[in-house]
């Protein structure tokens, strides 16, 4: 049996900022957001932005767009994965996104990207909210924990469609990480929405 192991954010100046918007609902939702993006963009160290950009990420986000069966990609993905012999946070992320992105009909592309988004959000999150219920004036319970979350991921996934993505940026590892930098750039709030 295995086990999970929590590891909360760094004690930066970033991560800090993210913790007081945590701490009172003075502060906007959106902003909550992107101190949480700030945060986590300007970690020097395993940096979760620059993973999202690796390129495993964009295969599986490829397979996302050309396989038609969610399990039979999920599979695929997962044969990727470990012919490549790699594994890390953003990887983890990325296949969660690609067995998420059929869950929604439409363009799949940017239903990866927005799975992706949301998911990493999801994470970023969950290391260190659960902290916060019922000590500050923001989230006095479990449910108000929840709904923070989940509005965290749907501001990802928002910011996301604001972004052009192309079905082709997937087939190409540097328009794959320029495609990832403009929308962390979104995200933290130094690029103008579309």
């Amino acid at each position: 049996m295995g086990t999970s192991v929590s590891h909360p954010s760094p004690r930066t100046p970033g991560w800090n900022a993210v913790a007081a918007s945590y701490s009172t609902e003075a502060i906007a939702v959106q902003r909550v957001a992107q101190e949480l993006w700030r945060a986590a963009a300007s970690q020097p160290e395993a940096s979760l932005t620059a993973d999202l950009g690796h390129p495993l990420v964009s295969k599986l986000g490829e397979i996302a767009i050309s396989v038609n069966d969610r399990m039979e990609a999920v599979q695929a993905g997962r044969r990727l994965v470990a012919a490549a012999g790699e594994t890390s946070l953003a990887i983890d992320i990325a296949h969660r996104a690609l067995s998420l992105s059929f869950t929604k009909a439409g363009d799949r592309s940017q239903s990866f990207a927005q799975a992706l988004f949301a998911q990493a959000a999801n994470y970023l999150v969950s290391r260190d909210l659960a902290g916060f219920v019922g000590r500050t004036g923001r989230i006095h319970n479990v449910s108000e924990a929840i709904a923070l979350k989940a509005a965290l991921a749907d501001l990802a996934a928002a910011t996301v469609r604001t972004v052009p993505l192309s079905s082709s940026v997937f087939r190409d590892a540097s328009s794959w990480r320029a495609y990832v930098h403009a929308v962390v750039a979104r995200l933290v709030g130094s690029a103008p929405n579309a």
